[in-house]
């Protein structure tokens, strides 16, 4: 005899007929057996009563703690990734930045004697035809000068900036006393 006794923690509708309501436990009782195996109480010789139930609301909840725990992982792990990629492009970009400078320094000196060159030849007019082809020179060591100094224009800038800086806290500070001084003399 499948009589229903008594249930904790279940909302049951209002609205459910007394027919609808014993069907509902039914489903119910059907989805608790499926989850785990009833609890036995023997009352008597022949009369026993089970106990169905579920897992605990704070257990539900527990289960997908692992798989949070697994994508915060992921996402710090993700992170690491991107910033180690992001120090390792710019540890490239500092490598070849080098490169490029020491090769226009290495540049610029020759280019500086064969220029002295094309000057002396100006000066005692040997084989003025090749002059126009030799100025080019000219046009790539200031290129090469310009981008082996881009390091000294940076740096002055920045100073510059520093100093910009410094002078627009002291005025703020300047401001910040009078207003002070004025708002204690009221």
């Amino acid at each position: 005899n499948n009589r229903f006794v008594g249930a904790r923690n279940i909302v049951v509708p209002q609205s459910m007929k007394p027919d609808e309501a014993q069907l509902f436990w039914l489903e119910k009782q059907a989805a608790f057996a499926d989850l785990h195996d009833p609890i036995v109480i023997a009352i008597d010789y022949d009369t026993r009563q089970y106990i169905y139930y579920d897992n605990s609301l704070v257990l539900k909840r527990l289960s997908y703690y692992p798989y949070i725990q697994w994508g915060v992982i992921l996402i710090f792990f993700l992170a690491v990734l991107f910033f180690f990629t992001l120090a390792k492009r710019a540890e490239q970009d500092k490598v070849w930045a080098g490169l490029s400078k020491e090769t226009a320094h290495q540049l610029g000196t020759p280019i500086s004697s064969l220029m002295a060159w094309v000057e002396l030849m100006k000066v005692q007019n040997i084989a003025p035809e090749l002059i126009p082809e030799m100025e080019k020179l000219r046009a790539l060591r200031h290129e090469l000068i310009h981008y082996d100094d881009s390091d000294h224009y940076r740096d002055q800038e920045r100073a510059e900036s520093e100093v910009r800086d410094k002078e627009q806290h002291t005025i703020l500070e300047i401001g910040f006393d009078g207003y002070l001084k004025l708002r204690d003399a009221m």
